[in-house]
């Protein structure tokens, strides 16, 4: 007796093989139609998942107010903005709370604040996308003009990221880059006209708005050595200098006794670092106490 086949067998030197349904026959509709409905699901299924995905906001973190104001003005509706900074934490002292570091690992885009916020390299994803505005530059949004060019780059970024929304980002970028650059306008009349054109200070923050404005900075935070400590000193004291600017988020602190050894008043300044204001509000009092420690005219 011939041998048994898979596809069927040999009988009488005949193959006879397994039938396939005729098309058109019932058989054959029913298999059709069930190939039809699974297809139909998988199609909805993808399209669901794509919806949810595109309805979501583009995620961006950082630990920097100035940093997080740049990216809420910019992203506006279409991101969700995340300021890991607690209130009352300073980014360079910040450790960050497993919590924190799980917001931070939710983020598409990562920006940075050039070694301002050490923590955040440190628990990078591996896949996240990092952004350092300005060159890494610290501190450079002190600089309005800086901060202007920055909302305009990360507008192309955002765009990169979620093509739908170009549009709409780049037309936020280029107003939040107009109201900075007026700033700058305002900041740049009042401070030509001071009659002190150094800005001596002791948190290490004001280099970029010191450059941008034309005036001497004595950073006294690199006083690290007593040598180095008296060469500021006598600086300041040639310089005819009559205020030491301070971190104002931080306090006095060890500016207390500087400005005691130059007979000096004391000024806060703020670097825009944390979370309690916003990044115009922090310019506009910066504005504020460099009129008066500078001996500006005018309001």
């Amino acid at each position: 007796m011939g041998s048994a086949r898979l596809a069927g067998r040999s009988i009488r030197g005949r193959l006879i093989r397994a039938k396939a349904p005729c098309p058109g026959s019932r058989a054959s509709r029913s298999a059709t139609l069930a190939s039809l409905l699974w297809l139909l699901v998988l199609l909805l299924l993808g399209g669901c998942s794509q919806k949810e995905a595109a309805d979501r906001p583009l995620r961006v973190a950082t630990a920097v107010r100035a940093l997080y104001d740049l990216a809420a003005e910019v992203g506006g509706e279409r991101v969700e903005t995340d300021l890991l900074l607690p209130r009352g934490v300073d980014p360079h002292d910040w450790e960050p709370s497993p919590g924190e570091v799980a917001r931070l690992r939710a983020a598409r885009l990562v920006l940075l604040g050039g070694g301002v916020d050490p923590a955040l390299r440190r628990l990078l994803g591996r896949e996240q996308e990092t952004l350092s505005l300005a060159g890494g530059e610290p501190h450079f949004w002190l600089d309005p003009r800086k901060y202007a060019r920055a909302a305009r780059e990360l507008g192309k970024v955002l765009s990169r990221l979620d093509p739908e929304g170009k549009e709409d980002y780049l037309r936020r970028a280029e107003e939040l880059g107009r109201r900075a650059e007026e700033l700058d306008r305002r900041m740049e009349e009042a401070l030509s006209r001071c009659s002190v054109r150094v800005l001596a200070e002791t948190h290490g923050a004001f280099g970029p708005l010191a450059a941008r404005y034309g005036l001497l900075w004595l950073d006294f935070s690199r006083a690290s050595t007593p040598g180095r400590r008296a060469e500021l000193l006598s600086r300041a004291r040639r310089e005819g200098i009559g205020v030491l600017f301070y971190d104002g988020d931080e306090g006095p602190g060890e500016a207390v006794q500087l400005s005691v050894q130059l007979g000096v008043r004391l000024l806060p300044l703020y670097a825009g670092e944390v979370r309690e204001r916003d990044y115009f509000e922090t310019m506009e009092q910066n504005l504020r106490s460099l009129r008066e420690g500078l001996s500006c005219p005018g309001r």
